[in-house]
C-alpha cells in the first residue's frame, strides 16, 4: 500500500491505531521488500513505514536518484503528513546515512524529532571512505563483489535484462554511500543505537563505536552475529533489540 499515493512510502501493514511509526530505510540497491516481514512481525503498536526509493522493486524502471540531496529532498516532502506521530528510523548501510541526513533535514525544517534513531552496518558520518570503493568496478567485478558479499539474489544476478539496469541503480547507490563523510560536527536529536554484524569485513567495529560521539542522549552499540547482511540472518535479533530500546522511551509516547 503507497502512503498517501507516494511511491517513496510504503505501507505492507496499515495500522492507523499504532503509537510508533518505524522508517526503514533500505541498503544500496535495496528496496521497501527488506523490511516486509518487519512490518508483519512487529508488534501492533508500531507501524513500519517503507522506504522505496526510484530504481527498485516497485519503481524498477525508474531512473536511479541523483545524489543523496535528491533523496533527502524528495523524502522529506513525502513524510510531511506522517509527522504527527512519533516515529524512529532504521537505515542499514546506506540507508544509515540517508536516514541521519533525512532526520537533519526535516528537524532543520522545524519538524519533529525522532524519539530513536537506528543506524546499522555504516562507518560514523566523519570516517573516511574505503581506499577501493566499490562503485568504481566494472560490471563484471561488481556483480562478483555482490555475489560475495550475499545481500543480492542469486536469481538476479542471473538475469541479463534485469541486470543492467540493476547494476546502474545499485552503482549510485554505492556512490553516494562510499562518498558520504563530513568534517562538520553535528549531534542527532534524539537517542542512538548502533548494530554492527560480527562478521563484517566493511564495517570496522571502531567506526561504529565512533558515532558515539554523534547521539544527543544515551548511544549503544550491539553487535549481531553474522557479515555485512546481517539483518537477513539475524532478523529477529535485530528487532527484539529495536523493540527493547523503543520501549525505554515509549512510556512518554501518548496512548
Amino acid at each position: 500500500m503507497l502512503v498517501k499515493k507516494t511511491p517513496w512510502l510504503i505501507l505492507h501493514e496499515p495500522r492507523p491505531e499504532a503509537r510508533i511509526r518505524l522508517f526503514c530505510f533500505p541498503y544500496a540497491g535495496g528496496g521497501s521488500g527488506l523490511y516486509r516481514r518487519w512490518a508483519l512481525d512487529m508488534p501492533p503498536h508500531i507501524e513500519v513505514v517503507s522506504v522505496e526509493p526510484p530504481g527498485r522493486q516497485t519503481r524498477f524502471s525508474e531512473p536511479p536518484p541523483g545524489g543523496l540531496g535528491e533523496i533527502v529532498d524528495a523524502l522529506t516532502d513525502a513524510t510531511d503528513t506522517l509527522m504527527g506521530k512519533p516515529y524512529a528510523t532504521f537505515g542499514h548501510s546506506l540507508g544509515s546515512i540517508v536516514s541521519v541526513e533525512f532526520v537533519r533535514n526535516v528537524v532543520q525544517k522545524g519538524k519533529p524529532a525522532p524519539i530513536h534513531m537506528f543506524c546499522s552496518a555504516h562507518r560514523a558520518p566523519h570516517i573516511e571512505p574505503r581506499k577501493d570503493p566499490v562503485h568504481m568496478l566494472t560490471d563484471h567485478e561488481l556483480v562478483q563483489r555482490l555475489a560475495e558479499l550475499g545481500g543480492t539474489s542469486t536469481e538476479l544476478l542471473a538475469r541479463p535484462e534485469w541486470l543492467r539496469p540493476f547494476l546502474k541503480t545499485i552503482r549510485a547507490d554505492l556512490r553516494i554511500a562510499e562518498r558520504y563523510c563530513t568534517s562538520t560536527p553535528f549531534a542527532l536529536p534524539s537517542r542512538l543505537s548502533v548494530f554492527g554484524g560480527t562478521h563484517d569485513k566493511n564495517v570496522e567495529i571502531g567506526s561504529l563505536l565512533a558515532w558515539e560521539t554523534y547521539s544527543d542522549g544515551p548511544f549503544k552499540l550491539r553487535l549481531v552475529e553474522g557479515g555485512h547482511f546481517f539483518i537477513h540472518t539475524s532478523a529477529v535479533e535485530v528487532m527484539s533489540h529495536i523493540l527493547t530500546d523503543l520501549s525505554m522511551v515509549d512510556g512518554n509516547v501518548p496512548a
